[in-house]
């Protein structure tokens, strides 16, 4: 939509790609009035086309459990599926307490389906619409069987809280598949909110802007349980001028002492950020976003996974390929980021930076810490007064073996809100660069004064920056812009840099904390406001994952391991700091249980089991690709230097 009628003057297209399959559409401009309305455009794709009179002979029954109530379904032809829900925009009776509050119950939606087209399975499609989620901040859906066993069959997210005039909702989209016997199948679905079992449930989906003033875009927002968000991201800066919005906390009261609520640990950050310089020294814009893909691998509620492919301007300067991912865990939020830029161009640039841990402009950052695997690298004083833009660091390369770790302890938020505040930090897990043939595998970082709101102090953003190349062959080092020099950083053709990062939020001390987690809290209680706490995650979750059967390690923290089909899985963890997921790639089965030993000696076994509610600790996602399954599991290591796990 827009309100400017010049973009569309003549004509535009929307498009739909699948592999080889496209579904493009061109809109005349002659069909819309041009007095500077709105124009509103949808693409539709019909799933199933030519096999669209299947669904004829297709039965629904839909219901809410355990509380029984009036549901309706009928296929909608604008949705091109069986829409579910309540008629009427009629809202769920709820048998637990709902908005801001430790949410342990699900919405629970008993879905039977029948197909009477004798000897033709079908693929059913269908949008489950809920109007007012118990708390849409923090939402999973899962879809089950009828034994609440999760079946991996993906469920499409999408939510608002912004339009008014429809409260908040969800709508929940997937393909049911039904067997051509005329037989009832059950499923139910789940929509998982604060906890998910015994622990505080992750989610990541697509946030709609509708109602949030003129904004638009895709809007990624990352929850651990529902007290509000814990990481944004604009993916296409639609809406602001950078790609990390929201950064925030996981239970950490405000001012007031309220539990279970928003809270803020000093927002915004960015991915690359990059300005060419032309030949007669001009400054371009920096380059944006251009044809990015978004893949929700998983939306959670276990261990959350999307994936980002595209490039940085449209005759595509730089190609990004990126995953984000968030989990399941009772004491502190990480935000797991792993960034892939190749330069398909020859260029110089200006203002560069690979990532920006940035900050609210009422923020003041009065330490900053520095540290490698061994510990702390530098403690560094901040001065009141810095001059906005100036260099506090600058190119300074962390030595030493990684990870390494940047974090702004004592950080405080000058502002009214009486939520939950507290301070962040960036672990660099892997940094892998190959500069003009140059590889470097430490990273260089800098610390700019950016601006302020209030005579606060010093408001630092942290840059992930190019390293200083000390065999360069570059002719031109800097130029003369708007009477002040700037460094230029130049890159070739097949530059590369892959990154592995770990964003965390943290507590200023332990009675700021409410969560159960002991282990953290006792932490807190001796090490208030520490790089300790920072180094504790950096070097307590760089595990040695050692596979003695059944599969090889893809990857060491999040823990993934490829397991050989249906085979069991033997594996030691080494290390671990607080709950660590560990997931399954590759599996024949959705119906594995995952073991711990307790004795070596005498190989006893006792099931891993943090069900509330029946099945309700595990994830389970499908890869039609390879036809195989993926589980994810949440395993508490704190205080253990070896454990022994087997998957059965």
């Amino acid at each position: 939509s827009s309100s400017s009628s010049s973009w569309w003057s003549n004509g535009f297209s929307l498009k739909l790609k699948m592999k080889d399959w496209i579904l493009d559409q061109q809109f005349n401009p002659n069909s819309f009035r041009s007095n500077g309305e709105k124009i509103t455009a949808s693409l539709h794709c019909d799933i199933d086309k030519d096999r669209r009179k299947v669904l004829d002979k297709v039965m629904i029954e839909v219901s809410t459990t355990p509380v029984q109530e009036l549901t309706s379904n009928f296929f909608s032809e604008y949705f091109n599926c069986f829409q579910l829900g309540r008629p009427n925009f009629q809202l769920l009776t709820r048998s637990f307490e709902i908005n801001y509050t430790d949410i342990r119950d699900y919405d629970v939606f008993q879905i039977r389906v029948k197909n009477n087209n004798m000897g033709i399975d079908a693929y059913v499609p269908i949008m489950l619409f809920v109007q007012c989620l118990a708390n849409p901040t923090g939402c999973c859906p899962i879809l089950c069987d009828e034994n609440y066993v999760p079946t991996a069959i993906p469920v499409q997210l999408s939510k608002n809280w912004h339009e008014a005039s429809l409260r908040n909702y969800g709508r929940f989209y997937c393909l049911l598949p039904v067997k051509g016997n005329g037989e009832w199948t059950t499923f139910y679905m789940r929509i998982v909110y604060g906890y998910y079992g015994t622990l505080p449930s992750a989610s990541h989906s697509n946030l709609s802007l509708v109602g949030y003033g003129e904004h638009g875009g895709r809007w990624e927002q990352l929850a651990i349980g529902c007290w509000g968000e814990t990481y944004c991201m604009d993916i296409d800066m639609d809406c602001v001028e950078n790609t990390i919005t929201d950064i925030r906390m996981l239970m950490t009261k405000g001012e007031d002492n309220k539990k279970w609520n928003w809270s803020d640990a000093g927002g915004r950050g960015d991915w690359l950020h990059i300005q060419p310089v032309t030949d007669d020294d001009k400054v371009e814009r920096r380059l944006l976003p251009f044809g990015w893909k978004t893949a929700y691998n998983s939306h959670g509620p276990c261990l959350s996974e999307v994936f980002y492919d595209g490039w940085y301007s449209a005759d595509r300067c730089v190609g990004v390929s990126a995953n984000v991912r968030t989990l399941r865990t009772d004491d502190y939020a990480r935000t797991f980021t792993s960034l892939n830029f190749v330069f398909n161009q020859c260029m110089l640039a200006t203002y560069t930076s690979f990532f920006c841990m940035g900050g609210i402009p009422t923020l003041k950052t009065p330490k900053v810490v520095l540290g490698n695997r061994d510990g702390l690298i530098e403690e560094y004083n901040v001065p009141d007064g810095l001059e906005i833009g100036s260099f506090f660091v600058k190119q300074r390369e962390l030595t030493g073996e990684g990870p390494w770790f940047i974090g702004f302890p004592e950080q405080c938020i000058i502002d009214d809100r009486k939520w939950g505040k507290g301070w962040r930090a960036l672990i660099i897990r892997k940094f892998e660069a190959i500069f003009d043939g140059v590889t470097y595998t430490n990273p260089s970082i800098s610390l700019q004064a950016t601006r302020k709101r209030y005579s606060i102090g010093t408001n630092l953003n942290l840059l992930l920056t190019k390293p200083v190349q000390t065999n360069s062959t570059q002719k031109r080092n800097q130029i003369n812009h708007q009477g002040k020099q700037l460094k230029l950083d130049c890159f070739s053709a097949g530059d590369t840099l892959n990154l592995d990062l770990e964003l965390i939020t943290l507590p200023r001390n332990r009675v700021d904390y409410y969560g159960p987690n002991q282990a953290f809290g006792s932490h807190l209680e001796e090490k208030p406001n520490s790089w300790e706490t920072v180094y504790r995650e950096a070097e307590g979750n760089t595990l040695n994952v050692i596979i003695h059967h059944g599969g090889y390690v893809k990857h060491s923290y999040p823990v993934i391991i490829q397991a050989e089909g249906d085979t069991r899985v033997d594996f030691v963890i080494e290390g671990g700091v607080g709950v660590v997921p560990v997931r399954f790639d590759g599996l024949c089965s959705r119906k594995r249980s995952l073991f711990r030993c307790t004795d070596i000696n005498t190989e006893e076994e006792v099931i891993l089991q943090q069900e509330v509610h029946g099945n309700d600790f595990w994830q389970t996602e499908y890869d039609p690709l390879t036809c195989t399954y993926s589980i994810a599991f949440n395993v508490p290591l704190d205080g253990e230097q070896t454990s022994q796990w087997t998957l059965h």
